[in-house]
C-alpha cells in the first residue's frame, strides 16, 4: 500500500516536506526545554500568550491565500504567465492587509493589560508573523518545487532558532525570541522571492479588482480563522481568564501535543498534491489514494497517542523541566488528540477541499470554533487548566463529528466511491 501511494518523485518530495516539518516544529520544540528553564513559568506563559495572540493576527494577513493560491498555481502550473499573475495579485493583496491588521494590533494593545506589560513582545511578535505571512512557500509548492520550499523553510528556522541559545539568558530577553523569528523569516523571504522570480514573471500589481481577489479566498479565510480559534489561540483565550503561570503550565503540554499533531502535515501535503491532480481525471482512483493514506495515518496516530499516554510524565520532565510537573496530567488528557486531529485534518484537506467543498468545511470548522468559545466561557472559570484542556478536546471532536456528518449528508463517503457495491457484487460472483 505504501509503495502504491508514493512513487519515486513523491517520495523525494515527502522527504523534503519532512525537512520543512523539522524546521517548522522540531527546531522550535527543541528550544522549549531551554526557554522554560531560562524564562520560568510566568515569563514563559507571557511569551506563549503573546505568541498565540500574534498567530491569531496572522490569519487575516494570510487571508486563506495559502490554500487557495496553492490550488490555483497547481492547476495552472504549465502557464507561467497565468501563474505570475496569480502570485502577483495575492502578494499585493497581502501587503494591503498590513495596515488594517496593524491597527487591530494597536487597538488590542491599548485595551488588553496583559499585552502592555512588555510592548516589545507584541510589536516584534507581529513583525515576525507579518514577514511569515509574505513567505513564498505556497508558490513553490504549487509549482511542485517542494524541495526548494523545504530548504528555504529550514534556513529561516535555523536562523530563528539556534541563536536563542546564545542571546536569551533571562526573563527580560523573552522578546528576542520574536526578533530572531523575524530575522529568519526575512532571510527566507528574500531568498524565496529570488527563487520564484526565476520561475515566473512576478510584478506586484492587480490585473483585476482587489475586492475580487479577496472574495475568491474569503471561504478559505473563514476556514483559517475558525481553525485558528480551534487550534492556535487556546493559550491566548485561556490567558483572558487565568494567571500567566497557569497559561504556562497548559501551554507547555499543548506545545508538545501540537508538535505531534503537526507530524501529519508533510504527509498530508504530499497526499494532497497527488489527490488534487488525480481528482479531475479519476475520482475513484483519487478516493482510493485518500482511503489508503488516511488508514495509514490512523494507525500511526493510535500508536502515537498510546506512547504519549504511557510516557507523559517522562516527556514533560525531559522537555519542560521539573518546574512543569503539573503539565503531565494535561498531556495525558490530550494524548487522544493526535487520532482526532489527524483524521479531521486529512478529511478536510484531502477530500473536502480538493473537491472545492470549501463552504462545507467552513461550516464544520465554524461549528468547532463556536464549541471552543462557548466551552471556554463556561469551563475555564470553573476548572482553570483542566477546563481549557477539556475545551480543546471538545472542539477537536466537534470538528471531526461535523466533517463525518457532512460526508454522509453530501453523499461524499470516499469509501463507497473507492469501493462501490458493484465491485463487491462482481467479486462475489467471480468467487462463486
Amino acid at each position: 500500500m505504501i509503495r502504491s501511494l508514493f512513487k519515486r518523485k513523491i517520495t523525494g518530495d515527502l522527504i523534503f516536506l519532512y525537512v520543512s516539518f523539522f524546521a517548522g516544529f522540531v527546531l522550535p520544540l527543541a528550544t522549549i526545554p531551554f526557554l522554560t528553564r531560562v524564562l520560568g513559568t510566568e515569563a514563559w506563559g507571557r511569551l506563549v500568550y503573546v505568541q498565540s495572540f500574534c498567530l491569531l493576527l496572522g490569519v487575516p494577513l494570510a487571508w486563506g491565500f495559502g490554500y487557495h493560491g496553492t490550488r490555483l498555481v497547481a492547476q495552472h502550473r504549465d502557464d507561467r504567465v497565468k501563474v505570475g499573475a496569480i502570485c502577483s495579485e495575492i502578494t499585493a493583496a497581502r501587503l494591503l492587509l498590513l495596515l488594517p491588521v496593524g491597527l487591530i494590533l494597536l487597538l488590542c494593545v491599548a485595551t488588553i493589560p496583559s499585552l502592555r506589560h512588555d510592548l516589545r513582545l507584541p510589536i516584534f511578535g507581529f513583525v515576525a508573523v507579518a514577514l511569515n505571512s509574505l513567505a513564498t512557500g505556497w508558490m513553490l509548492q504549487g509549482l511542485d518545487r517542494m524541495r526548494a520550499s523545504s530548504m528555504l523553510d529550514l534556513i529561516g528556522r535555523l536562523i530563528a532558532t539556534l541563536p536563542i541559545f546564545i542571546f536569551v539568558s533571562a526573563p527580560r530577553d523573552a522578546y528576542l525570541v520574536f526578533v530572531l523569528q523575524g530575522l529568519g523569516a526575512l532571510v527566507s523571504l528574500v531568498l524565496g522571492y529570488r527563487a520564484v522570480c526565476r520561475e515566473i514573471p512576478l510584478h506586484l500589481r492587480f490585473t483585476r479588482s482587489p475586492v475580487a481577489v479577496y472574495r475568491e479566498s474569503s471561504g478559505m479565510f473563514l476556514y483559517s480563522f475558525a481553525g485558528a480559534i480551534v487550534n492556535q489561540t487556546n493559550a491566548f483565550m485561556f490567558g483572558l481568564f487565568a494567571p500567566l503561570q497557569a497559561v504556562g503550565i497548559f501551554a507547555g503540554a499543548e506545545k508538545i501535543i501540537r508538535a505531534v499533531c503537526a507530524l501529519v502535515g508533510p504527509f498530508s501535503t504530499a497526499l494532497h498534491a497527488k489527490i488534487n491532480y488525480r481528482i479531475g481525471q479519476d475520482r475513484r482512483g483519487a478516493a482510493k489514494i485518500f482511503v489508503q493514506g488516511t488508514a495509514l495515518l490512523l494507525v500511526l496516530a493510535v500508536a502515537g497517542s498510546a506512547l504519549l499516554w504511557i510516557a507523559s510524565d517522562v516527556i514533560v520532565a525531559k522537555v519542560l523541566g521539573p518546574g512543569f510537573r503539573e503539565s503531565a496530567p494535561v498531556l495525558r488528557m490530550l494524548s487522544i488528540l493526535p487520532v482526532i486531529h489527524w483524521l479531521s485534518y486529512s478529511i478536510s484537506l484531502n477530500w473536502f477541499i480538493v473537491q472545492r467543498m470549501d463552504r462545507s468545511v467552513n461550516v464544520c470548522v465554524i461549528v468547532a470554533a463556536l464549541v471552543t468559545l462557548t466551552s471556554i466561557g463556561i469551563l475555564v472559570p470553573l476548572y482553570s487548566v483542566t477546563g481549557i484542556t477539556i475545551c480543546v478536546l471538545l472542539s477537536e471532536t466537534a470538528f471531526l463529528t461535523a466533517l463525518i456528518i457532512g460526508l454522509i449528508h453530501k453523499r461524499q463517503n470516499p469509501l463507497t466511491i473507492a469501493f462501490p457495491r458493484s465491485d463487491k457484487a462482481e467479486t462475489e460472483t467471480g468467487t462463486r
